[in-house]
């Protein structure tokens, strides 16, 4: 029988081999090569006698259920992670702002760095592909990254969960399946989110390859054959200025997340010539906070806390870090799924479909900010912040949009023309106020200079005085 771990159709084509209901597939340490094609039948044929290279040995065979012991994928070949489309989707799950390490290198393949390994996930029409370029891939890390080892429904349950109590996110869930909310290394989160204050997509993913490239340790040279798709190419949905691509491509190297002591020990100068202008101080500030706290198991640490307030609080006595940072840090890497991060996006999904009370908010106050949260909670539950990443996914420019019905993306339009309408009026009010103001204090100072010269007090004034 061959191991389920091979992903045949990567490698050989398609046709790979279903593995039995009640399969228990347990890696292997040996690496070998890949079984050559053809193979496949005689290994699935045998149960005795020595395995061939790429194939399961039977160790044991109980009455109902058969147990394997798998080889570990080798070096380039594809590790299946046995993951249905309706639980794990790459493209919707990479690209809508969770995290900025992955680089699109084909239609249906991401590039990233995963701690000291570079790996790359393909997404195939049946389940999810992994394969190393350097470094270990250990599948429950990737698991764990992936957001598959959460302890919760499945994911298609939550949806139609959802679905049930939200038409709008109904109609959001059939375009757009299998989307999770990642589980990251909660170092690199918060540094991410910090330089992600008043910044694109883009340049966010930019800073940050800087900032790898500048301090942290190299991990590999970037083979010629895998370069991060261009103009030409389909490139991950809100993305417009492609300068961290080019860049990407021009430096051929992939390096780690630099560590808490050398963010810490960056001069400023160094930081702020990367581009990161004011979030620099914010950079240097929060990695020496950290490592006075006990550095990267500090934020572990927060992982065990049930309440979402205090570990949001905690979050927020770091440089650079206010309620919407603290919240995605806690929902991208601590496990903390009823955070929801509030940007102008998601005030504009709460009262549009939830809170319309909310339109007479003027700006995002740390009440609003809270209430807007409650919104979601109140309606989704433990996994608001799931809910939350999927409506905010189909808000965002680009390739996850463009799969709504026309119908919703009409009306999604049409809100957004009177939110910009409504914004335009508040400018003009305010500008008007402005020049009120202006016009008021020119007069008070031509009234004082009047009197100086002896000359008649404005007439203000004198209307005050009952003259």
């Amino acid at each position: 029988m061959v191991c389920s771990l091979a992903a045949r159709e990567g490698v050989w084509g398609a046709g790979a081999l279903k593995r039995p209901r009640g399969l228990v597939v347990l890696p292997c340490t040996e690496l070998d090569a890949p079984e050559p094609p053809g193979r496949e039948g005689a290994a699935a044929g045998s149960t005795a006698g020595p395995a061939s290279p790429g194939a399961c040995k039977v160790v044991g065979q109980p009455a109902q259920r058969l147990r394997l012991r798998c080889k570990a994928p080798a070096p380039g070949e594809w590790l299946d992670l046995r993951c249905p489309p309706a639980e794990l989707r790459a493209d919707c799950t990479l690209t809508p702002g969770q995290s900025f390490t992955w680089k699109r290198v084909a239609a249906d393949q991401w590039l990233g760095v995963l701690g000291a390994s570079a790996v790359v996930i393909r997404q195939t029409p049946s389940t999810t592909l992994v394969r190393s370029i350097a470094g270990p891939v250990v599948e429950a890390d990737i698991r764990a990254y992936l957001g598959l080892a959460v302890p919760c429904p499945s994911l298609a349950e939550l949806y139609r969960t959802w679905s049930a109590g939200c038409g709008r996110l109904a109609q959001v869930a059939a375009c757009l399946p299998g989307l999770r909310v990642l589980q990251q290394d909660p170092v690199e989160t918060l540094f991410a989110f910090i330089c992600s204050q008043n910044n694109n997509v883009a340049r966010i993913a930019l800073l940050l390859d800087r900032l790898r490239a500048s301090f942290g340790e190299p991990i590999c040279e970037l083979p010629p054959w895998l370069q991060a798709l261009d103009d030409d190419g389909p490139v991950e949905s809100g993305l417009r200025d492609l300068a961290h691509v080019r860049e990407f491509n021009a430096r051929g190297r992939l390096h780690r997340f630099p560590t808490l002591e050398a963010l810490a020990a960056a001069p400023d100068a160094a930081l702020r010539k990367l581009g990161l202008g004011y979030r620099a101080a914010y950079v240097r500030g929060a990695a020496s906070a950290l490592l006075e706290r006990g550095g990267r198991g500090y934020l572990q640490g927060l992982q065990r806390c049930q309440d979402r307030l205090e570990v949001q609080r905690a979050l927020c006595e770091l440089p650079g870090v206010g309620p919407k940072v603290a919240d995605c840090v806690a929902l991208f890497s601590l496990c903390q799924h009823g955070c929801v991060p509030v940007d102008v996006h998601v005030w504009r999904i709460a009262t549009r479909d939830y809170e319309p009370e909310l339109r007479g908010a003027r700006s995002l106050t740390p009440r609003v900010y809270e209430q807007v949260g409650e919104a979601f909670r109140r309606r989704f539950g433990a996994f608001a912040g799931w809910a939350h990443s999927l409506l905010f996914g189909a808000e965002l420019a680009g390739a996850m949009r463009s799969r709504l019905p026309e119908a919703l993306l009409a009306d999604m339009d049409s809100f957004r023309g009177e939110e910009k309408r409504g914004a335009e009026r508040l400018r003009a009010e305010r500008r008007a106020r402005r020049l009120e103001r202006q016009a008021a204090a020119a007069e008070g100072t031509d009234g004082a200079r009047a009197q100086e010269n002896g000359g008649p007090r404005p007439k203000r004034q004198r209307r005050r005085e009952g003259a």
